[in-house]
């Protein structure tokens, strides 16, 4: 019979309270795999094929919305036939084509419902199994294994889906919904309450995620419901909203050095542009960035084990190490800024200030169309009007349709 252990009574929590966040880090992931190393590849073998699927079911996802959005589209401007044409001149879809996707709204509907409600499940499921294995390896202290880890994931997962429907909705009726209803008012009273409102936003959302990031760990390890989940997350962190931010600051910023230098090592082995090599490269780049997510979960749920731990243990007068907490979250700021500084001189936007049609890797080879792009790349003003918007001087009579067909035809787009 699965042991059950409740975080007042791990070895994990009962080494003592340490508020600097910088010092959590390495015994934690030390215990993540002194605990875990007889699963954890499993476990990340599991995850990577989640991931696989939801990538794939949420790709039908995507094309089966794109086509009811026509489809529905279609019944606002009065027929199947003009939102084919207005399909048509938006992409080079013959018109068969674009009317069969109209006519397919119902269908796709249908699959695009089911497509999401299964990402749902699958996203929820790979949350469940992270938050399982973590509780298991940091919380609780134990060894466990990947079928023990696999059954907990796959009996709270429902719990952790209803818990996260609850704050999708409070966060649509606390955020999207006034935002909305400010949009509607007067220019003047509307632009006033956004900005008063998202100055409001940026301290609230600070001050809710550290009150809320420790939710799913009592819904998962302690078997508490949705709502008695938040409950115990707003109880216990009241007071350590920086002690949890510091914790999640240090966890994001390893993840996000980790993830970059995954990132550029990546880039150089499909730079090789060898099929097996680039094959393997997407593999392993999944379960790296699988595990530096458990190694996420495994510091925050470290924070959540001795916070918990201090809480039913009535130790509420511990000092507050402000300054390695403040600290930890100038660093997870500081890293992302030289991360995304040194990722813009690794892949630096293209430089359109002399680009050429002919020059262009992705432009038609055809000699014509390129002739075409080429004049109007010249004689750029000939197809501007006076407010800069492009123009152009094709005929009422022009047969767009003959002229993709023949584009097509050619095999050179």
């Amino acid at each position: 019979m699965e042991s059950q252990h409740t975080p007042a009574s791990t070895g994990a929590a009962s080494n003592g309270y340490e508020s600097n966040p910088f010092k959590i880090v390495l015994p934690t992931l030390k215990t993540l795999w002194s605990n875990g190393k007889s699963s954890i590849w499993k476990i990340l073998g599991i995850q990577v094929l989640v991931i696989v699927g939801v990538i794939a079911v949420g790709a039908i996802a995507i094309g089966a919305i794109l086509v009811s959005a026509f489809g529905i589209f279609a019944d606002f401007v009065g027929g199947a036939e003009k939102a084919a044409e207005a399909l048509y001149t938006m992409a080079p879809v013959p018109l068969d084509a674009a009317n069969a996707l109209i006519y397919a709204k119902p269908i796709a509907i249908t699959l695009g419902l089911t497509c999401l409600a299964i990402l749902t499940i699958l996203v929820a499921f790979m949350q469940a199994l992270q938050i399982a294995y973590v509780s298991k390896t940091i919380i609780n202290n134990e060894k466990p294994g990947a079928k023990q880890v696999f059954g907990v994931a796959i009996r709270r997962m429902w719990p952790m889906l209803v818990q996260s429907l609850v704050v999708f909705a409070a966060v649509f009726l606390g955020v999207f919904l006034p935002l909305m209803i400010f949009a509607f008012l007067p220019d003047g009273v509307g632009a006033v309450l956004i900005v008063l409102f998202v100055l409001a936003f940026i301290p609230g959302v600070f001050y809710l995620t550290g009150r809320f990031t420790m939710s799913p760990f009592p819904v998962v390890n302690s078997d508490m419901g949705p709502i008695a989940g938040l409950k115990h997350s707003w109880v216990i962190s009241k007071g350590k909203v920086s002690e949890v931010w510091g914790a999640i600051s240090v966890a994001m910023a390893v993840a996000t050095v980790a993830s970059f230098t995954v990132s550029i090592v990546y880039g150089l082995l499909i730079g090789l542009n060898i099929a097996l090599i680039t094959m393997a490269a997407m593999i392993v780049s999944l379960f790296v960035s699988v595990g530096v997510s458990l190694g996420v979960s495994s510091i925050i749920a470290k924070r959540y084990a001795q916070i918990d731990h201090a809480h039913k243990a009535g130790l509420h007068g511990h000092n507050i190490n402000w300054g390695a907490n403040i600290g930890a979250i100038a660093l997870a700021i500081a890293v992302s800024i030289a991360v995304s500084y040194l990722d813009s001189l690794v892949n630096p936007a293209p430089n359109l200030e002399n680009f050429s049609p002919s020059d262009s890797t992705s432009a038609p080879a055809n000699a014509d169309l390129d002739a075409e792009l080429q004049d109007i790349y010249n004689n750029i003003d000939k197809y501007q009007n006076q407010s800069g918007d492009l123009q152009t001087d094709m005929p009422s009579d022009f047969n767009y349709e003959q002229y993709f067909n023949e584009q097509l035809n050619s095999s050179e787009l």
